[in-house]
């Protein structure tokens, strides 16, 4: 009986599989197909091309756009671990008035969604002249959903751990 299980369990995640890997495979496809077939819903390369790729390598900005992609999302995931570690070891460890609340209003804001505040981020930005910066899009992007999952992790460390380091002559930050 347990093998039966295993088996179904394992169909069903193929199944997912395919289905979640399924918009790749097509994308992947129609990159190759010419701009008149690219809407045809079909995996056959009868009129295959490389237009496409020719027109991204010879157009200079492509290259520009996808390091700029690169450098805000480097810089943001930087941020993100700087700013979530930070919050999440001091909501998590240390003993201050006021923790509790402060915590739940930054949980809080993860039931806001970011186009409610998309107006109020538009003007904050033009206030501090950040507009068409790369400022403006990374330091949006530490959430309170990664400070969350990160006290959550320093929860999960027992206290003794800290304790010796701290005995060890570790110190907060270190």
């Amino acid at each position: 009986m347990k093998k039966v299980g295993n088996y179904i369990e394992s169909a069903i995640l193929l199944i997912v599989i395919f289905v979640c890997l399924l918009p790749f495979v097509y994308m992947f496809f129609m990159s190759w197909k010419s701009t008149l077939n690219a809407y045809d819903f079909s995996f056959s390369l009868k009129e295959f091309t490389i237009q496409h790729y020719q027109t991204i390598f010879k157009k200079p900005e492509i290259t520009r756009y996808f390091f700029n992609s690169i450098f805000v999302a480097v810089c943001g995931v930087i941020l993100t671990l700087i700013t979530s570690c930070l919050a999440g070891y001091a909501f998590a460890r240390m003993k201050f008035r006021g923790n509790p609340v402060l915590f739940l209003l930054v949980t809080i804001t993860m039931f806001i969604p970011g186009e409610a505040i998309l107006i109020q981020m538009y003007t904050v930005t033009r206030n501090f002249g950040m507009l068409n910066t790369f400022w403006a899009l990374i330091l949006p992007l530490p959430t309170a959903l990664s400070v969350f999952i990160v006290r959550q992790a320093i929860l999960a460390v027992p206290v003794e751990i800290i304790e010796s380091a701290r005995i060890d002559g570790a110190r907060e930050l270190s």
